[in-house]
């Protein structure tokens, strides 16, 4: 983990646990997660995170790809936060090097933000949309930066880029605050992927999980993963809470 994303973990109040046994967003098992709630409540750690989530899609920054989105989207709501003020970044940066009128031309007007809401079909099975007014009007024809805040196996940020796609726009690329999956550019098919903290976590399949064979406790803390659900299904199995 580099030196700024380990600050952005400790400054933050971000916590890392390992050794445990946890049920991720996607049904996987593992025994490692990353908590980044605390940073949701901070505003001036939002923005530091947007700021460097930003970094690749700024006009004329050093690490900049060269390119800026006219539309940063997200799905809700983990990434809502961190795309919103991902968008917030780069206008600040297009109003700051911008200075005169034929510069600002280069630029789009206002870069844009919207997200992708889950919802659940007549069978119960759920999907994203885009539903609120005048958000796929946003996409159409424009260069889309997708920004999640937790990556695990990538379907919910495959899901957005689809509906970016089937909407007309452009995935220029894909920024995380977290990547725990072993997601790269290949795997989730766009042409940059980047993530303030890359840690492969080991996932297992829940009817392989070694964990459960082990008989270790399942975190059942609500902030932590989808283990209280899970629970709820396994009644006779053993659960711990982590947080007090």
């Amino acid at each position: 983990m580099p030196d700024d994303a380990l600050e952005i973990v400790t400054n933050y109040g971000c916590r890392v646990f390992d050794g445990e046994h946890f049920v991720y967003k996607s049904g996987m098992h593992g025994p490692a997660y990353i908590n980044v709630d605390p940073v949701l409540y901070q505003p001036w750690a939002l923005h530091a995170i947007g700021r460097k989530l930003a970094e690749r899609y700024i006009p004329a920054g050093l690490h900049s790809y060269g390119i800026v989105p006219d539309v940063v989207a997200d799905p809700a709501v983990g990434g809502i936060s961190f795309g919103l003020m991902t968008a917030h970044a780069i206008n600040e940066r297009i109003d700051a090097f911008a200075t005169n009128p034929k510069m600002r031309e280069m630029y789009p007007e206002q870069v844009m933000h919207v997200f992708a809401e889950k919802h659940k079909d007549d069978d119960g099975n759920e999907y994203f949309a885009f539903s609120r007014t005048g958000f796929v009007g946003q996409l159409a024809g424009k260069k889309v930066l997708i920004v999640e805040d937790i990556l695990n196996s990538g379907v919910s940020t495959s899901e957005v880029i689809s509906l970016v796609r089937a909407a007309g726009g452009e995935v220029i690329g894909v920024s995380c605050m977290v990547s725990r999956g072993g997601a790269t550019a290949e795997s989730l098919g766009v042409p940059h992927f980047d993530a303030l903290i890359d840690i492969h976590m080991v996932q297992y399949d829940a009817e392989k999980c070694p964990l459960c064979a082990d008989g270790r406790p399942m975190v059942v803390d609500e902030s932590l993963g989808k283990g209280k659900g899970w629970s709820q299904d396994h009644p006779d199995y053993p659960t711990r809470l982590l947080l007090k």
